[in-house]
């Protein structure tokens, strides 16, 4: 150390000031002659050598002139004038690392400015520890910077996004107390350096986002444990004791094996879907209703399969009479896991009211579709698009659906009296959930495991299934759906093997066949022309809708129309409020647009519009407006009724 050194190693020196020395000196001795001689000879930027006499000394302040920085050696507190000096501190010349930053060994940064010379820029030192991911969904997700925060020898982690990481100096002050930014754009350049680093490790967090996502190639189901997913309320419990005791209860319960068999395939694909999307399979795409009159247990039964894996079930359970919009939030949460849509059924004055159909239709085309609606953000913009995986069962007294499309859409199963086995096994399936929890737990484990092999097994048994064609359902939704209930029978009976459950011979291919002919048999019973001409045969048979013999007695009497031998003319209004009547508190609906569309189309009806009677009537209305149909529309039966009358 040099004596000009030891010569200012005596003062504290609070800030990075320049200092002018004064001193009293005799003027009159030969020293100050020759001080005045070398003054004269050199420039203003020559720095003078004096070898005076020391005398008092005092200190005058200025700013620094950031040129020469460097010939003022800096202290160890130039930018903290609490902390005490000692002669033993170390050199107060910052070390200078990657990127041209410079650390100084007793906290804060400095970094060189556009002269190449140090300025502090923070109090304290910044690392950043990862590039992180953070799934919102399972499709959309926000890149984070993970920075550590090195403040008085206490660190601090903190989360940025990484659009604002240029900009975060607002941010880490509040989030860190007592951090400061001395020099803003300094400090973004010291943060440029920063994520210049080539070795910072990218990472995923899934925060609030459950089942099934892709990671390394490989499908995890995402539950409390997982590392990197955060705030999970799902849990997996596997006991193979209690997945027994789950699937004697449940085959227990329902005395029907066709009804057993669809609804535990059912809850089976919907905690699967996933990955039978990525084997090229729908899945089943419809809602699983069950239809059954009040106390038959149905809801019960359901509320047993569906929110298992939860802390608390209830956020997989919703009632119909919410919102389409609380009932959507459910979906939304519940991708890859079973949802409840309870107290579902029309009501109002035409059996089928307005809220019911569009809100039954919307959630059907939820499961159709695979995807929720559309939604738009705070400025209008359209969001990603926000696809659904898993199901959901919906619970009503009666459905009263009003078009084909909804019905092939779903499946139904209707519930008769006594199919549900109101007794010991149904109790204990809803009082202890872990049955439950522990049976879909291990089949999700399973599936994990198995994935690889699984997923091309799945393929090309679906392409071979659909090459074969051996069924001939109208429904080609309905074609698919037992293809793919096929292959998870397949799948549940492997599992149930290697994991040494009994199946027994409730869940069974024959129980699976004889469903799929009671839902082609229903399908082919709610198409709009059948739904139209049924309820015609009957309420003729039953003189509510009164079709005179001739033209004649058309004019002298009130009726709904009436029969020229060949043609049948109807009273539209008339004839489809009587209908509408008819179907009302039943799974049918009237829908008079549908119908009239499905009449014209299979050539029942002669023509689409309707024109007005061109002669006047005894009876009310006395022109009223007509339409043609073909004799066609009614059964032989009823065409004897017809010619019969008079």
């Amino acid at each position: 150390m040099d004596q000009s050194q030891k010569e200012l190693d005596k003062y504290q020196l609070a800030n990075p000031f320049k200092r002018r020395v004064r001193r009293s000196v005799d003027t009159g001795g030969d020293s100050y002659k020759l001080f005045l001689e070398q003054a004269e000879l050199s420039s203003s930027n020559t720095c003078v050598d004096l070898d005076l006499p020391v005398s008092p000394t005092k200190f005058v302040r200025y700013q620094i002139d950031p040129t020469k920085v460097n010939s003022i050696p800096l202290s160890r507190d130039v930018y903290n004038s609490r902390v005490e000096q000692t002669r033993a501190k170390q050199s107060i010349i910052p070390k200078k690392v990657d990127g041209g930053v410079l650390l100084n060994p007793h906290g804060g940064v400095y970094i060189n400015n556009k002269h190449g010379e140090p300025v502090v820029v923070s109090n304290g030192t910044i690392q950043i520890i990862s590039q992180v991911d953070v799934y919102s969904s399972n499709e959309i997700f926000e890149p984070y910077y993970h920075l550590r925060i090195k403040l008085q020898n206490v660190n601090r982690d903190v989360m940025v996004k990484t659009s604002e990481y240029w900009n975060c100096a607002d941010f880490l002050r509040g989030a860190v107390p007592g951090f400061a930014v001395l020099k803003a754009n300094e400090f973004k350049n010291y943060l440029a350096n920063l994520a210049q680093n080539p070795s910072i490790p990218k990472t995923r967090q899934y925060d609030e986002v459950y089942g099934w996502v892709r990671i390394d190639d490989k499908f995890i189901y995402l539950h409390q444990g997982i590392p990197g997913c955060t705030n999970s309320v799902l849990s997996l419990e596997v006991d193979y004791s209690k997945a027994q005791d789950f699937l004697n209860c449940f085959t227990s319960s329902l005395r029907n094996p066709s009804y057993a068999t669809i609804l535990l395939l059912y809850s089976l694909g919907a905690y699967i879907q996933p990955l039978l999307t990525e084997a090229d399979i729908p899945g089943f795409r419809s809602v699983l209703f069950l239809v059954g009159e009040t106390q038959s247990g149905k809801t019960t039964l359901a509320e047993s399969l569906v929110g298992c894996l939860l802390e608390k079930s209830k956020v997989d359970i919703t009632s119909f009479q919410s919102t389409f919009p609380a009932i959507e939030d459910v979906f939304e949460k519940g991708k890859d896991r079973l949802i409840l849509v309870d107290d579902l059924y029309p009501k109002g004055k035409q059996g089928v009211d307005k809220e019911f159909e569009e809100k039954a239709t919307n959630m059907i085309r939820i499961l159709g579709d695979l995807k929720l609606r559309d939604k738009k953000g705070p400025l209008g913009k359209k969001l990603p698009t926000r696809h659904y995986t898993g199901g959901a069962i919906a619970t009503g007294e009666i459905l009263g659906l009003s078009t084909l499309s909804s019905y092939a859409r779903s499946l139904v199963i209707e519930l008769q009296p006594g199919d549900i086995c109101k007794e010991d096994s149904l109790w204990t399936l809803s009082r202890d959930k872990t049955l439950a929890k522990s049976f879909y737990s291990a089949f999700i484990r399973w599936i994990e495991e198995k994935q690889t092999g699984l997923i091309l097994w799945l393929k090309d048994s679906f392409m071979a299934l659909r090459s074969t064609g051996n069924d001939s359902f109208k429904s080609p939704r309905l074609q698919d759906s037992k293809r793919i209930a096929i292959l998870i029978l397949a799948l549940f009976q492997q599992f149930c093997r290697d994991s040494g459950l009994a199946v027994g011979g409730t869940i069974s291919r024959d129980a699976l066949d004889r469903y799929f002919i009671e839902a082609d048999a229903f399908m082919k019973s709610h198409t709009p022309t059948e739904i139209f001409c049924r309820a015609l045969d009957i309420l003729i048979s039953d003189d509510k809708i009164v079709i005179a013999s001739s033209e004649d007695h058309f004019r002298k009497k009130e009726c709904d129309g009436y029969y020229d031998g060949e043609f049948i003319y109807l009273i539209p209004t008339n004839v489809f409020d009587k209908i509408d009547d008819y179907y009302q508190g039943t799974m049918d609906a009237c829908n008079k647009d549908l119908m009239l569309k499905d009449l014209y189309k299979h050539g029942l009806l002669v023509d689409n519009n309707s024109h007005r009677y061109s002669k006047d009537r005894l009876a009310r209305p006395k022109r009223p407006y007509l339409m043609k149909f073909s004799i066609n529309i009614v059964k032989n039966d009823t065409k004897e009724i017809l010619g019969g009358k008079n």
